[in-house]
């Protein structure tokens, strides 16, 4: 992936955010560009946070990170057709 800056990298931290380097903004879900002011980026993937697409933390709670983790087995599960 590449921005009017150079290149963009995107890593996905387990049981985490996606974290993005070098972009310039990121587009949500339903197409808003959010300008991105800082060299690196948490992105969340969970679908928990209050403040998206920013990363804000909420996956770290125990009963919540659970829930992200059975969400996403049953999402891998059905992906696979099981």
């Amino acid at each position: 992936m590449t921005t009017a800056h150079g290149v963009c990298r995107v890593r996905l931290v387990p049981d985490g955010p996606l974290l993005v380097r070098g972009a310039s903004f990121i587009t949500d879900d339903e197409g808003i560009d959010h300008e991105v002011d800082r060299p690196v980026v948490a992105v969340c993937v969970c679908g928990l946070t209050q403040s998206a697409p920013w990363c804000d933390g909420t996956h770290k709670a125990p009963a919540i990170a659970a829930r992200a983790r059975q969400r996403t087995k049953v999402a891998e599960a059905e992906a696979v057709g099981q």
